[in-house]
């Protein structure tokens, strides 16, 4: 993942955010993680949580990779 492309991640956006909001129980109401990904009012749907944790999963994988020479 880390090795993607953002634009890689995008459109493989559909299949990762389904297994984002179903392990994390974002549908479900996961009333601790919500509001820290939200960060607040109004509440965010889970489908834009989701691409949110994406995105940020993404961006941290990117910064462990050395950089080269």
């Amino acid at each position: 993942m880390a090795a993607m492309a953002q634009s890689e991640i995008v459109e493989r956006y559909f299949v990762l955010s389904m297994s984002v909001r179903n392990d994390l129980g974002l549908w479900d109401g996961n009333d601790k993680a919500m509001p820290v990904i939200g960060k607040g009012d109004p509440p965010i749907h889970p489908d834009d949580a989701s691409m949110l944790i994406i995105d940020a999963v993404w961006e941290r994988l990117r910064e462990m990779v050395p950089k080269r020479l």
